[in-house]
């Protein structure tokens, strides 16, 4: 879990999920009221999902899968990831440019 870059407190699990996935927006911390910024680094990472959807539909190719069978693996990935996401976010007192 990450930890306000001002003061230290570590943020809570429902905080930080909304920061994993938006990445333009803020978290406010609840002990010194200052916002922080999720990392460029986590951010370029979080985009390596777009990778997933290509990676799934070779894979259906090569093993002849079942396409609604792919489906449900996707979505299982999908939700996995953005539940995960919040436990490797790393907060910065800028908003950091992605270049």
């Amino acid at each position: 879990m990450a930890n306000c870059p001002y003061c230290g407190e570590k943020l809570s699990y429902k905080r930080l999920l909304p920061i994993s996935w938006k990445s333009r927006t803020g978290v406010e911390c609840p002990n010194c009221h200052q916002t922080s910024y999720n990392s460029a680094d986590m951010r370029k990472k979080s985009t390596l999902i777009v990778l997933i959807i290509p990676l799934l539909l070779i894979i259906k190719d090569l093993f002849n899968i079942a396409f609604p069978f792919m489906y449900g693996i996707f979505f299982m990935l999908i939700v996995g990831f953005i539940l995960a996401l919040p436990l490797f976010v790393k907060l910065t007192k800028k908003e950091e440019p992605l270049w």
